[in-house]
């Protein structure tokens, strides 16, 4: 063994005698660091969360625990259908911990008639908000999606409240999509939303939050686009 290795089952270490050279958690192996996660929920101290999502924190004490950048264009259907979805392991949230997810992406309405989309956001089954929007217009450009809403455990791991704050919008500006500060003239909306009561989720399983958008119509002109989401966890 050389004087300075990488061992595989543990970290970077010095010649024998000496202490192991370690800089950051990202020194252990992904099988080291599950070991210590195991090591610690058999002691009985749980909410350390996945490991995958652990290694990403911040010194905020804000990790990414999941991002998607594929497409998902909801078109040519009038069924539910999900725009973003993640499983969230057993335990992640604690008592007390928040993800929060962001949703990028732009929507179509070139059907020559008025058309609504149906949001819902839903937690382990439970529907924590079902929202329609008002009709848009038909007219021939996109406009722009932006979604984020937080959705925490509060002070106990089957009890969880919502907000957050949705903004749609389709002013033609000099480029792009969408608008700085423009008047709004009913192809704008920006609203907030909200859970109505605690859900009762038991998140000490692993439990499904999912996204789904519901078009009014089913044509080619009309389209719901994610291009990327961001999912945290706080």
């Amino acid at each position: 063994m050389s004087t300075q290795e990488k061992r595989d089952d543990f970290a970077t270490i010095e010649a024998p005698g000496t202490k192991p050279k370690i800089t950051s958690i990202f020194d252990f192996s992904a099988e080291a660091l599950g070991q210590l996660k195991l090591w610690f929920e058999q002691a009985g101290i749980v909410g350390l969360g996945s490991v995958a999502a652990t290694t990403t924190t911040t010194t905020s004490g804000t990790s990414v625990y999941d991002r998607s950048t594929t497409l998902t264009d909801i078109v040519s259907t009038t069924a539910e259908t999900t725009l973003y979805s993640k499983t969230i392991n057993a335990t992640d949230m604690s008592i007390d911990k928040i993800l929060r997810c962001t949703i990028i992406g732009d929507w179509l309405n070139s059907t020559g008639s008025g058309r609504t989309f149906r949001l819902k956001i839903k937690f382990g089954g439970t529907t924590m908000l079902d929202s329609l929007t008002d009709s848009f217009a038909s007219a021939a450009q996109r406009g722009t999606v932006y979604i984020q809403f937080s959705l925490g455990n509060m002070g106990a791991t089957n009890s969880q409240f919502m907000q957050g704050f949705s903004s749609l919008n389709r002013v033609s500006p000099t480029t792009g999509l969408g608008s700085f500060g423009a008047t709004p003239t009913g192809n704008e909306f920006a609203q907030a939303f909200g859970a109505s009561a605690l859900a009762t989720v038991d998140t000490s399983a692993a439990q499904l939050l999912d996204v789904t958008i519901t078009p009014s119509a089913s044509s080619s002109s009309l389209s719901f686009r994610k291009r990327h989401a961001l999912l945290e966890l706080i």
